[in-house]
């Protein structure tokens, strides 16, 4: 239970830093919910904890009264990039690297610039290198499953 109430912290953390100007490197913004959401997938695998994590940061990222489509890719890129970790068939960190990646195609897809989306994936991949390496110290094998769902 400490570890998901970690992650809720991190995650409105991650949240509300992304809606501030803090991060912009070169006029990009990393995704860091893509990265977190990618490293926090091997730490829980309760969906109902994924989703109260994902629907928090949807809450907190909302950016109009009513549902959009927005909204709706946003959610479902999240549970999108939890499902990729969890039955992608290569090593964690490699899973984790490939859904931060898809998680970050799928949210720039409306408006994909090559350079940009080149910067963000490269910011985004080393968020998730660094969320791994803090995994992995932290919790060095106590709550992260060893193996994927295969």
């Amino acid at each position: 239970m400490l570890a998901f109430i970690v992650s809720l912290v991190l995650v409105i953390l991650a949240s509300l830093l992304q809606i501030t100007n803090f991060l912009l490197i070169g006029g990009i913004k990393s995704n860091l919910l893509v990265a977190l959401f990618a490293t926090l997938a091997h730490l829980d695998k309760n969906w109902i904890r994924r989703a109260i994590l994902v629907f928090s940061s949807a809450f907190i990222l909302k950016f109009t009264p009513y549902l959009t489509w927005v909204d709706l890719i946003y959610v479902s890129t999240a549970f999108f990039i939890f499902a990729l970790v969890d039955y992608l068939p290569w090593k964690r960190l490699v899973n984790s690297l490939a859904a931060g990646i898809t998680g970050t195609l799928i949210l720039s897809f409306s408006f994909f610039h090559l350079k940009t989306f080149a910067l963000e994936t490269l910011m985004n991949v080393i968020l998730v290198i660094v969320f791994f390496v803090f995994l992995e110290i932290f919790y060095e094998g106590k709550k992260t499953a060893k193996k994927n769902r295969f």
